[in-house]
C-alpha cells in the first residue's frame, strides 16, 4: 500500500527516539507516529490513530493494523 502524502510528514522523532518503518506500510494522512514505533511489513495505521513511543516501545506486527 501508498499512504496518502508523504510518510514523513506523519514521522516524527521524540525523545531521541524514531520510527521504523516496514516495507509496504501504510499511514493515512491524518495518523500520526513518533518515538520508538515500529511498524512490521505491511502493517496500516488508520485515520486519526496516534501511535507514541515515548515511555516504552511500540511494535505493531507484520501484517496488523491500528485503526
Amino acid at each position: 500500500m501508498e499512504s496518502d502524502h508523504s510518510v514523513n510528514q506523519r514521522l516524527e522523532k521524540y525523545l531521541g527516539r524514531e520510527p521504523t518503518i516496514g516495507e509496504g506500510v501504510y499511514i493515512a494522512k491524518s495518523a500520526v507516529v513518533f518515538g520508538a514505533v515500529t511498524l512490521g511489513k505491511q502493517s496500516s495505521v488508520w485515520y486519526n490513530a496516534a501511535l507514541r513511543g515515548d515511555i516504552h516501545e511500540i511494535v505493531v506486527g507484520e501484517g496488523s493494523n491500528i485503526q
